[in-house]
């Protein structure tokens, strides 16, 4: 479980930011004379070709080389021509089906890369589309009538991209439905994996308005109503309905308003699940009432934006389907109100910097915030937030090696997001755009925990440290503390490590559908989201390579199939330790690891 007020560091790279002329790269885009060739089946056999199918040629590791799309022909036919030698992956899409990668052996798998040499030509390459799944069902009311008109979402439990968290993620448009007139939805398309379904219906407030709880009325209640309408006055006899004010609420199958207590769907590829059907209930709600004020005990702002979200595990496993679930402001008194909440534990946050209204731009000037988390359990509850200035995080990064600094700095951004965000870049504090003399600034940073990712890449440089007040926090948790700035150093080395080898059959055949993953030998550097584990396919040549790994000890093992992100999970990197190869890096090394499948699929053995 991750510790509030915490920050960790991790990395991202991505290719092609390096900023040129449009005719300069032009006319350094390589040509070539190599071609790759193939057929697009449906199903798992050859009866059937893909007609009309879409097919993605893109090169990995070279940005001056365009990707391309071609179309099948009548035969599922597919043809590359003047293809540069380079390393590719290969795709193909058409409607109804789910894309599919050269070499995966499960859709939403990678693929298989393809390095084609000058003047190769390589044909005879298959891929296979298979439909997708369906979860389907009715949503019914307490008396157990369908309702109409409730947005259903089928939502995949997967790792994040960005922290490496247990998260739900919509897969595509095909996972949001709407029940018909009968309370019927089906969500099709879907990929082989674990789902949950959540049912939103509206608030009784209505479309676009503000939401209102109500009371629900028993028999005995609509007769002291209707004594009191014949003018006969309440009384101990006769009191005023006291029921509880309750209002729909987001439900997750088979029935509770609590994520983690949700009924998980394993789907199988191309399985129709049906019957999957949610009750819409009412749920006794409760009103948060907050007084807002300044810490030294000045005047408000004029604008004060206040919103109400999600916290604690359940936020982050719902990812940015937690965000605000409604903002509000407070009043020339201070005060601020959010009624209508169901049970459940959220974040109530005062923050200057909060747009009013979606895709508004933030306000400008100094940013002030305070925070508080409460629990609802049916009862009203009451906050006090003491506004106080935001933090900020500054640096600079640092190149250490043999060789010149990259030319351009600013090629790098640095982003700063925190957990649940799904992979957002855009969640966290702005700033981070690294100027030409190395420094960097965030500002609007809140007490949390966050990951500092670096977009982009500088060629030949990888991470060595990033240190606060003396302190490497490269691959860990940092605290930040209320009022708090952060001074961080980045430093940059050009001695970069590797760990290079092919992987073979006992004949000495390549042997490229597994995936090589590499990860710490350190049972303690099992966290998510850590830069320390690497999963990498090998080619159709059954070479493979991972580049950047911190020094260390580690372990090595072949998988034949591995969802990924899947290495995040303590549990699953124990099941394969014991069968795994150990080797240690230094500071730029270069290691050789040849791997050989033993007969009948065993694990993979060092041939030295």
């Amino acid at each position: 479980m991750r510790t509030a007020a915490a920050l960790a560091i991790v990395w991202l790279a991505t290719a092609g930011l390096t900023q040129q002329a449009g005719r300069d790269v032009e006319s350094t885009r390589p040509s070539g004379s190599g071609a790759i060739a193939g057929t697009v089946y449906v199903g798992a056999t050859d009866a059937e070709p893909a007609r009309r199918a879409r097919v993605m040629l893109n090169a990995t590791g070279d940005a001056r080389i365009l990707g391309r799309t071609t179309t099948t022909d009548d035969a599922g036919r597919f043809l590359f021509r003047d293809v540069p030698a380079a390393r590719y992956t290969l795709q193909a899409a058409k409607p109804g089906f789910l894309p599919a990668s050269y070499g995966a052996r499960r859709p939403g798998r990678p693929g298989t890369p393809i390095p084609v040499a000058e003047g190769q030509r390589l044909t005879g390459l298959m891929l296979r589309l298979v439909r997708g799944g369906v979860v389907a069902g009715t949503a019914r009311d307490s008396r157990g009538r369908p309702v109409a008109g409730v947005p259903v979402l089928v939502l995949r439990l997967g790792y994040g991209a960005v922290a490496g968290e247990r998260t739900l993620s919509l897969e595509s448009s095909a996972g949001s439905a709407t029940t018909d007139d009968r309370g019927a939805y089906r969500a099709w398309g879907l990929p082989p994996g674990d789902y949950v379904v959540m049912a939103s219906p509206q608030l009784s407030g209505g479309r676009g308005g503000p939401a209102a709880d109500f009371q629900p009325l028993t028999t005995g209640d609509v007769a002291r109503l209707l004594a009191a309408a014949r003018g006969r006055t309440a009384g101990p006899n006769n009191p005023p309905p006291t029921a509880p004010r309750v209002n729909y609420a987001p439900v997750f199958f088979p029935g509770t308003p609590d994520v983690s207590q949700a009924t998980t769907i394993a789907l199988k590829e191309g399985e129709e699940r049906t019957g999957v059907d949610v009750p819409i209930g009412l749920f006794r709600t409760a009103r948060i009432k907050g007084t807002v004020r300044m810490t030294d005990g000045g005047a408000l702002p004029t604008i004060v934006p206040v919103t109400l979200a999600p916290a604690g595990p359940q936020a982050d496993l719902l990812g940015v389907r937690a965000g605000p679930l409604r903002t509000s402001r407070v009043d020339r008194d201070g005060k601020v109100a959010f009624h209508d909440v169901p049970p459940g534990r959220y974040r109530v946050l005062a923050n200057t910097a909060t747009p009013m209204a979606r895709g508004a731009p933030p306000p400008t000037g100094p940013s002030l915030w305070a925070m508080a988390e409460v629990t609802v359990d049916g009862g009203d509850v009451t906050v006090e937030l003491a506004l106080q200035p935001a933090m900020t995080a500054s640096g600079r990064v640092v190149f250490e090696g043999a060789g010149p600094p990259p030319a351009n700095v600013a090629a790098v951004r640095l982003v700063l997001v925190p957990p649940g965000s799904g992979g957002n870049l855009s969640a966290g504090p702005a700033g981070g755009q690294i100027a030409d003399n190395g420094t960097f600034r965030f500002t609007n940073l809140l007490p949390g925990s966050y990951r500092l990712l670096h977009l982009g890449s500088y060629s030949g440089w990888t991470v060595r440290s990033a240190e606060v007040n003396g302190r490497d926090y490269v691959d860990a948790w940092l605290p930040v503390e209320p009022g708090e700035s952060l001074d961080l150093t980045v430093t940059f080395t050009d001695r970069v490590t590797e760990i290079a080898g092919v992987i073979e059959d006992a004949a000495g055949r390549p042997v490229p559908e597994p995936t090589i993953l590499v990860f710490p030998a350190a049972r303690s550097q099992w966290v998510p989201g850590t830069i320390r584990i690497r999963g990498v396919r090998p080619g159709t040549d059954g070479h493979y390579r991972a580049v950047g790994l911190p020094p260390g000890d580690y372990l090595l093992v072949a998988l034949a199939d591995v969802e990924p992100g899947e290495w995040n999970d303590p549990r699953f990197l124990e099941s394969l330790a014991p069968a795994a190869i150990r080797l240690s890096l230094t500071e730029g090394e270069k290691k050789r690891q040849d791997l050989r499948i033993t007969p009948g699929g065993g694990s993979p053995q060092d041939p030295a």
